[in-house]
C-alpha cells in the first residue's frame, strides 16, 4: 500500500469480486507479491475508501480499467471502463445508484 501522487491510497489484489459497480477487491497483497503473479489488480481509493480506479493487469499489461466518481451522497454516479483496445464504456447512475438509460440522460 502507498499514496500516489494524488494523495490516494494505492493497493495491489489478486482478485476482485461481482461484475456490478464498483468492483469490490479481494484478496490485498504487497506490490512485490501483486508483481509475481501472472494476473493481479490495482486498486486507488480516496480518503474515505471509496474505489477511484481499478486495473487488471496480466502478464505486465494493463487489459482493463474502471474509473468511478461518486454523487455528493456518496453513490456512484460514473463508472468509465476502458479495454485492453483502448474503447471506453461510460455508464452513469442516478443519486440512488440506479443505470441511467441513455433517454434519461437528456
Amino acid at each position: 500500500m502507498h499514496k500516489d501522487e494524488s494523495g490516494d491510497t494505492v493497493e495491489y489484489y489478486l482478485g476482485f469480486s461481482g461484475y456490478n459497480h464498483p468492483v469490490r477487491a479481494k484478496q490485498r497483497v504487497s506490490e512485490e507479491e501483486a508483481k509475481k503473479h501472472e494476473a493481479y489488480y490495482v486498486a486507488s481509493f480516496d480518503r474515505d475508501r471509496k474505489l477511484l480506479n481499478f486495473e487488471k493487469h496480466l502478464h505486465g499489461e494493463v487489459v482493463f480499467e474502471y474509473a468511478y466518481s461518486y454523487h455528493p451522497n456518496g453513490v456512484l454516479m460514473l463508472a468509465e471502463i476502458v479495454d485492453r483496445e483502448g474503447q471506453m464504456t461510460t455508464q452513469h447512475f442516478d443519486e440512488s445508484g440506479r443505470l441511467r438509460v441513455p433517454e434519461q440522460m437528456q
